[in-house]
């Protein structure tokens, strides 16, 4: 999520997490965070389309994956899959923009965030599991998608493209990494 990089102790926080979890190929996916924001905002202001609005929001995506590639010692950027080969035991940073201007897979709206851009790499790229990073977690420990979509914890896409997903995990990254497994 793209709201965890708006404080200084989140690397530590992911960087300590990642120490944790099963060696793997972790490729990262930067959400826009207070970008984004600022692009709902001008949609409101200037009466902007969703569409336009998703293409500016994609664009802040690709300047958050950036800032992470700076964070992330080692780390290594890609913009497409083929890539993704080159990257043996360091952490790829994924720049989504190349790739979701030129898709038509995921709808191009408010309903798709990072979660769905996420869950669609996950998808093509047949992970294991696809960990989402959030803020928190839900009040209630459910484990249905289309709950936690309502509750905003996910966007509303989402339960639609990790369907076919073998494995989602939700961790909260603001100091606790308690998680729950979702599918």
């Amino acid at each position: 999520g793209g709201s965890l990089l708006n404080t200084g102790d989140v690397m530590p926080e992911f960087l300590s997490w990642l120490a944790r979890q099963t060696p793997a190929d972790h490729v990262v996916i930067a959400g826009g965070g207070a970008l984004v924001n600022c692009v709902r905002d001008w949609q409101k202001i200037h009466g902007l389309d969703d569409e336009r609005c998703h293409r500016l929001s994609i664009q802040a995506m690709s300047l958050t994956a950036r800032l992470l590639h700076c964070l992330i010692p080692n780390s290594v950027m890609t913009e497409n899959i083929e890539n993704l080969n080159q990257a043996t035991d360091r952490i790829t940073v994924l720049d989504p923009l190349k790739w979701l201007i030129a898709d038509d897979t995921l709808p191009r709206s408010w309903s798709v965030t990072s979660d769905s851009i996420a869950a669609e790499w996950a998808r093509q790229l047949v992970a294991d599991e696809l960990v989402l990073l959030k803020s928190r977690l839900p009040a209630k420990l459910a484990t249905d998608l289309a709950a936690l979509a309502e509750d905003g914890l996910i966007d509303p896409y989402f339960p639609t493209a990790a369907a076919s997903l073998p494995r989602v995990r939700l961790v909260n990254l603001r100091g606790t990494c308690e998680e729950i497994d979702m599918v």
